[in-house]
């Protein structure tokens, strides 16, 4: 099979979103002069992770439709590619992992988890050794279910993939929409002491499987020709 020639512009899409997480992690204080809409911007930088969940299928979607996936050589390119790295940033986190894991911070089951991709599922333990890597996590679980996302996907109708992509966008918004309204976490819920609720939102697999899937079925319907309507344009379904 052919190979889909390359998308420029999504390393630019890719850039802004790599460069907004960043300025949230880290630029926070030294944005003090910046406009407002500016520092809130930043402060919503973390919706850049989930920008790439949906790039993320998308991508995969995008490579991968009209092609024979076998699913040992797609997992094993996936974690040939993800985990030499993953494990590198582990070892590099590890004094400050385990000055706090001895003082009780972590809990017994962390040491575990991380170094088998799993730490997400766990909400205690997503952010416990190696904070950034609780997203490599969550991809590792896209990646096991993406080949079996894509044959049930690829050959649905058009309407069929756009109602998929919307359920997918509807579904992603119902947990944080119920968390907001009903104030799940209560009044001692902050960003810096968050509730366990809270930190299931943020951090649990199946709760960004929809951004995933969202991705894949834009992707499928890239492929096939579909892009969104311009101002004046009859739409495309």
């Amino acid at each position: 099979m052919l190979r889909q020639p390359p998308l420029p512009a999504l390393t630019s899409v890719r850039f802004f979103a790599a460069l907004i997480v960043v300025l949230f992690h880290f630029g926070g204080p030294s944005l003090g002069w910046a406009p407002e809409a500016l520092r809130h911007i930043v402060g919503a930088g973390y919706t850049g992770v989930s920008l790439f969940f949906v790039l993320s299928g998308f991508i995969l979607a995008y490579v991968y439709h009209g092609r024979s996936v076998h699913n040992g050589r797609f997992w094993w390119a996936r974690f040939a590619r993800v985990y030499p790295l993953f494990v590198f940033a582990l070892l590099i986190a590890f004094p400050g992992f385990l000055r706090g894991f001895l003082a009780g911070d972590f809990p017994a089951q962390t040491p575990l988890l991380s170094p088998l991709l799993l730490h997400a599922w766990d909400p205690r333990s997503a952010c416990a050794w190696n904070c950034p890597g609780w997203s490599l996590s969550v991809e590792a679980f896209f990646y096991l279910t993406f080949p079996f996302l894509l044959v049930l996907l690829r050959d649905r109708a058009r309407r069929s993939l756009i109602a998929v992509a919307l359920g997918a966008w509807l579904v992603m918004l119902l947990p944080p929409l119920a968390y907001v309204f009903t104030q799940v976490g209560g009044a001692s819920a902050t960003p810096e002491t968050p509730s366990v609720i809270l930190e299931v939102l943020k951090y649990n697999p199946l709760l960004h499987l929809p951004e995933f899937v969202l991705g894949v079925a834009s992707g499928i319907l890239f492929v096939r020709g579909v892009r969104l309507p311009r101002p004046g344009v009859t739409p495309w379904v």
